[in-house]
């Protein structure tokens, strides 16, 4: 089923190349980890996609709702027009610097790993991801 607003989101990433969508993923995350410091999990439909077409439509000038443009990144992560988002959110996992909480929807899909306190590297799905978990440091204690 395709989601709302996937044309939208086709029409935004057409013509970029995988570097650049890199980019705007990457930017995407500063952006809202600077506006919410203390957040340590982003859903790929929430604000993670919300920025990143945020991005997008300010870039492009697209007068796309950018509520229905971030849609696909849950419900289409399949689609080929998504294949550089999800590139890059899974080089993220395979590097640990994300750990995917995943859900596989309707049947679709296989997970293997995932245990709590498995290492990010060792999680493998077919399915898709609803958010992910950021490692970062914990701040060392004053006390």
């Amino acid at each position: 089923m395709p989601a709302q607003g996937l044309a939208e989101i086709t029409k935004l990433l057409e013509g970029r190349s995988r570097i650049e969508v890199r980019a705007i993923c990457i930017e995407a995350l500063r952006r809202w980890h600077r506006d919410d410091p203390s957040q340590r999990v982003v859903a790929m439909h929430g604000a993670f996609g919300l920025y990143a077409c945020r991005l997008m439509i300010q870039e492009s000038k697209a007068s796309f709702n950018e509520n229905d443009a971030k849609e696909p990144f849950l419900y289409n992560q399949a689609d080929p027009a998504l294949a550089p988002v999800m590139e890059f959110v899974w080089w993220l996992v395979r590097a640990a610097l994300a750990i995917p909480e995943l859900h596989v929807l309707k049947a679709v899909g296989s997970i293997s790993g995932g245990g709590i306190g498995q290492h990010a590297a060792q999680v493998l799905s077919s399915g898709q991801s609803t958010s992910c978990t950021f490692d970062s440091p914990t701040p060392a204690s004053d006390s």
